[in-house]
């Protein structure tokens, strides 16, 4: 007995890109993923144009791995950034948690979901602002660890800064910048 039926289908773009879309197939005669004039077998999805094995593992990369502040005074502060990228096929990047240890840096946000980046053909990424704000003088340097699902977690970003006279009255910080930098 041969059945027919009809479907709809709601597509809401949140971004300009290009979108490779899938649509997935429940029955007993065929069960298989339609996408982009190929057809992938359960178990795999379309990425690109290629069907690859569904469940692959979130890949962590993260850049700049070394942050510098130089000097920065002591009462106020200065934020730096580094991004963390999930070169993954299909699996999100899960960040649990980013920590910093030393106080006088800290970073936000202090998780996040970072989705597979394969399905747009780069590199889907989360950026993480990190502040530097000095209290006393002297060298200062912490770890920003990271913990995700990823392998090899955790992962580390350096960072260092050094502790510089408090501004004097009536200058900014940024007039101390032209000093220091």
């Amino acid at each position: 007995m041969n059945r027919s039926g009809g479907f709809s289908n709601f597509f809401a773009p949140v971004l300009v890109s290009m979108v490779v879309g899938c649509l997935l197939l429940h029955g007993s005669a065929r069960a298989q993923v339609d996408c982009d004039y190929i057809s992938c077998a359960m178990g795999y999805v379309c990425v690109g144009g290629s069907c690859v094995p569904d469940g692959s593992p979130p890949l962590y990369s993260a850049s700049p791995t070394t942050l510098s502040f130089g000097t920065v005074p002591v009462g106020a502060s200065e934020v730096d950034s580094f991004t963390v990228c999930n070169q993954g096929l299909s699996a999100d990047l899960v960040i649990t948690s980013v920590t910093s240890s030393n106080a006088v840096f800290t970073v936000s946000p202090a998780s996040a979901t970072v989705f597979p980046g394969k399905w747009w053909g780069g590199c889907a990424s989360q950026t993480f602002h990190v502040t530097f704000s000095p209290v006393v003088g002297g060298a200062q340097g912490a770890s920003i660890v990271l913990m995700h699902n990823a392998s090899g977690s955790p992962d580390t970003v350096t960072v260092a800064g050094n502790d510089g006279p408090a501004p004097v009255t009536g200058q900014t910080w940024g007039q101390l910048k032209m000093i220091y930098r």
